[in-house]
């Protein structure tokens, strides 16, 4: 029986033991196998990572190209189209201009054309009012009124003629200032019918006519 029982508690011994080397055996096993795991997966991860990292390096690369390309195909397309947009304004503009310088010296015609001759009309008008005729009359005094009549005609021919060339411009002129001279022309027309006597009558006509060329110099003024 006492032999039986060291047998026995041999054996638990024995089997404390073993089962206590296999424990042992057994964590170092896992140990093993877990860094073993570890190890290759890290392995394999730090190769994926580097893979990773040179493709989206090389992606980077490749998008940082083509973006480069499409921003300097922009860049140049803009330029294209501002130059075109820069010439297409500047023929627009050279072409604004040349109707604005058309108009204007269409202007200054018509001004030249008013001030110059309707001021040589007032010219011979006031002329007549000084008796140049005094003299013609003393050596025959039919001779001054016939050499008044005709200076008279020949005034009013001068400024018909005036008239038709003021006209051939008045489009290009404020239809105000162009109703004004129409005005001018028949009262100078009815003042010269009636013998072109009347100094107090011709002042007044001769004060439009300045008035009139005054604004024909304000609207070129504004023009330049």
């Amino acid at each position: 029986m006492a032999d039986l029982i060291v047998i026995l508690d041999f054996l638990s011994r024995a089997m404390a033991l073993i089962l206590a080397i296999a424990a042992v055996l057994g964590f170092a096993f896992r140990k093993l196998v877990s860094g073993w795991i570890d190890a290759r997966f890290k392995r394999q991860l730090d190769a994926e990572l580097e893979t990773l990292k040179h493709q989206l390096a090389t992606s980077l690369e490749e998008k940082k190209a083509e973006l480069t390309g499409k921003v300097a195909s922009e860049l140049e397309n803009l330029k294209g189209r501002h130059a075109k947009d820069l010439e297409r304004d500047k023929r627009t503009l050279d072409e604004q201009l040349r109707r604005d310088a058309a108009l204007y010296d269409r202007q200054v015609g018509f001004y030249e054309a008013f001030d110059l001759e309707y001021g040589q009309v007032f010219a011979e008008l006031w002329a007549l009012q000084h008796g140049f005729t005094t003299k013609l009359n003393a050596l025959d005094p039919a001779l001054g009124p016939a050499a008044r009549g005709e200076y008279v005609r020949r005034v009013h021919s001068k400024l018909i003629q005036a008239e038709k060339n003021v006209e051939l411009q008045s489009a290009f002129i404020d239809v105000f200032l162009r109703q004004r001279i129409a005005k001018l022309f028949a009262d100078l027309s009815k003042f010269i019918a009636n013998g072109a006597k009347d100094e107090v009558v011709l002042g007044t006509l001769s004060h439009e006519k300045g008035m009139i060329s005054a604004e024909l110099r304000i609207m070129l003024l504004g023009r330049t």
